[in-house]
């Protein structure tokens, strides 16, 4: 047959031409059951200090109970091995303690805004951290590092990780 033309894709041909026009992932539309490992909403630091401040007003309120028995803050002392001040301190608790921590003032947080438009663009931490450089920032580059460390795990948490993909080469195998 002279009209027909029959034609065969290699692999390494197949592979570069799917390289070249299918995306790097193919979302399948289904939902797998992976739970998100960077939704850890408390550091171990943050669970201790929490178990800290439950435990203080647990003895707050232990102490508290024994005073309104009739007991004198220099016995209560004696008794629980603490120092008479915080024996004080503990009577006055009215609630659970703060926990909460206030955040110092860094010299990045004037150009926060701007960083997140540079990381967003697509710029470098080296080129980012040159750009504040030249528009006064004097503090060090590990400082830039870890903002924008921050702002790319804020990313990660916030993009959806329970939907299956495939990958090209998944798709070029199975054509």
């Amino acid at each position: 047959m002279i009209g027909a033309i029959s034609f065969r894709i290699c692999g390494p041909c197949m592979t570069r031409l799917f390289g070249k026009c299918c995306p790097n992932r193919v979302d399948i539309g289904t939902h797998s059951s992976r739970s998100n490992p960077f939704l850890r909403t408390q550091t171990k630091a943050n669970i201790r200090q929490a178990e800290n401040a439950r435990n203080k007003w647990r003895q707050a309120r232990t102490l508290q109970k024994y005073h309104t028995a009739g007991e004198s803050v220099p016995r209560l002392s004696r008794r629980f091995n603490l120092d008479p001040r915080t024996v004080k301190r503990y009577l006055e608790i009215t609630g659970p303690p703060d926990i909460s921590r206030k955040k110092r003032a860094q010299p990045l947080d004037a150009y926060h805004t701007q960083v997140m438009e540079w990381e967003a663009a697509g710029d470098t931490i080296q080129v980012i951290h040159e750009k504040l450089q030249f528009m006064g920032y004097t503090a060090a580059y590990g400082t830039v590092k870890v903002f924008i460390a921050e702002l790319r795990k804020q990313k990660r948490v916030n993009t959806p990780l329970d939907i299956e993909y495939h990958n090209r080469w998944d798709i070029c195998w199975l054509l």
